[in-house]
């Protein structure tokens, strides 16, 4: 009588633990996407709204301009990239990605695109290739472990 209740003491300790766990890990992936957030809502301040919307050609932002465009194609990347090794959650990354969709084929963005991938020898490879699909293949590390859902 009791190791039966030594045993179930223990088994409901083993599975509060995992669910403590799992709960850090997802917390520990909150943390994550709030750095990126923070950086879209910076770079997105210095973005020229106006001439976003009106579809103005890279080569005619100013300056300051053109390289508010490119932070941005560069966090667009980055996301992809923190999604395709499993440091995003699905929920988030799906959000986040349909902001990328808006703007991704769209001046001054495919300038800015071009720009980075000449200047900086890239190929902006997930940015441009992963619009189908979610990058994270999940066979890495399994969602459960890593927090992400």
């Amino acid at each position: 009588m009791i190791e039966s209740i030594a045993a179930v003491v223990t088994a409901v300790g083993v599975v509060f633990a995992g669910l403590q766990l799992r709960a850090a890990q997802v917390q520990r992936v909150r943390e994550f996407e709030s750095l990126y957030v923070q950086r879209y809502w910076k770079i997105v301040d210095g973005l020229p709204l106006g001439e976003l919307d009106s579809g103005t050609p890279y080569e005619q932002l100013s300056e300051k301009d053109r390289k508010s465009v490119e932070m941005y194609v560069l966090l667009c990347e980055d996301q992809y990239e923190m999604r395709k090794e499993g440091a995003i959650s699905r929920s988030t990354f799906a959000i986040w990605r349909q902001g990328i969709d808006n703007v991704r084929e769209r001046e001054p963005f495919l300038g800015a695109a071009a720009q980075i991938q000449a200047r900086r020898n890239t190929t902006l490879t997930l940015l441009r290739t992963n619009a189908a699909h979610d990058p994270f293949d999940g066979r890495r590390v399994s969602g459960w472990v890593r927090g992400v859902g």
